[in-house]
């Protein structure tokens, strides 16, 4: 079985440090995940704080069978002069493309770039430009895309559900931090594209979404956290609740009080446990490598969701 170089490139939260998180399912980083994937070997680190890269380096492991030690960097220029055949990007996002682009330019085989892919639809494209000159595949991680328990969920979406009719969605914090991840849940559950921002304030947003509407609702996150997702279909609902890990159907059914009226049946409990969505990610990137399987999530889809956050935040 192939093993793959990988690098990561930053090592704030979604990079290295909520691996130190003891309630995160494992991994829970781009570091945390390579070094648990068997197909492939962290071989590098790199971020401009000497104290993150050594923590990264405190945590990788020495392979018995492959005894090279895991490298740090601080300078990115030094990094890309080795050769690596997949390299994780959670930099902020302000620096994406640059860094998306010399990864390219060096011949990395797959970039895998945190959310929000850009800050704008312009870098967006010009980042899927370089990779599809460079022959590098590009991953967006929006996470819940790789995870299996969700992918089933989307792929029955259809027959289950039927012309879907409203969404709503549901989440706490900054929009270009939790917008990401609900509005490709949105389009991932659906199978539709988004269309245009209808309106929007501060609390709210309401998107084309296909022929339905997708209604955003944001909550504050010194509350609660939360990230749900609500999709209503002419035959039923689906529901995508916990921050993801849970995953609940109802069927329309005649009403049981009300004569001649349907309604939404009982909850049916597909899934509902917590587990990660990177060990899954790291998987799909090298199954996509060996010509397994197609990406599930690309720049276009990073692009599609940055049009729509930049019109919500212009």
């Amino acid at each position: 079985m192939a093993r793959y170089r990988a690098a990561v490139i930053g090592l704030g939260r979604i990079g290295f440090t909520m691996e130190a998180d003891t309630r995160r399912p494992k991994p829970a980083t781009h570091v945390g995940a390579w070094l648990a994937c068997p197909r492939a070997k962290l071989a590098a680190v790199c971020d401009v704080d000497h104290g993150k890269v050594a923590a990264a380096l405190d945590l990788g492991q020495v392979d018995d069978n492959d005894p090279v030690p895991l490298v740090g960097y601080t300078d990115l220029a030094w990094l890309l002069k080795d050769t690596f055949g997949i390299v994780s990007i959670a930099t902020p996002p302000d620096i994406h493309r640059v860094i998306v682009e010399q990864c390219a330019a060096a011949g990395v085989k797959a970039v895998v770039c945190e959310k929000p892919l850009a800050l704008s639809a312009r870098d967006c494209r010009a980042m899927v430009a370089a990779c599809k000159e460079s022959g590098t595949r590009l991953f967006v991680n929006h996470s819940r895309r790789f995870d299996p328990v969700l992918r089933l969920a989307a792929s029955e979406a259809p027959r289950r559900l039927g012309e879907i009719t409203a969404v709503v969605g549901h989440y706490s914090g900054d929009l270009w931090e939790s917008g990401p991840h609900i509005l490709d849940l949105a389009r991932m559950m659906t199978h539709q594209e988004i269309g245009s921002v209808l309106g929007f304030s501060e609390k709210a947003a309401v998107i084309e979404l296909g022929p339905a509407p997708l209604i955003l609702v944001v909550h504050d996150a010194a509350d609660y956290a939360i990230f749900e997702l609500h999709v209503y279909g002419r035959k039923g609902a689906l529901l995508v609740t916990d921050s993801g890990y849970t995953v609940a159907w109802q069927d329309a059914v005649d009403h049981p009080y009300f004569t001649g009226y349907r309604g939404l049946g009982p909850r049916w409990y597909a899934q509902g446990f917590a587990r990660s969505f990177l060990a899954p990610m790291a998987e799909h990137v090298c199954d996509v490598l060996d010509g397994k399987a197609e990406p599930v999530s690309t720049g276009e889809d990073g692009l599609a969701v940055v049009r729509v956050l930049e019109a919500l935040n212009p």
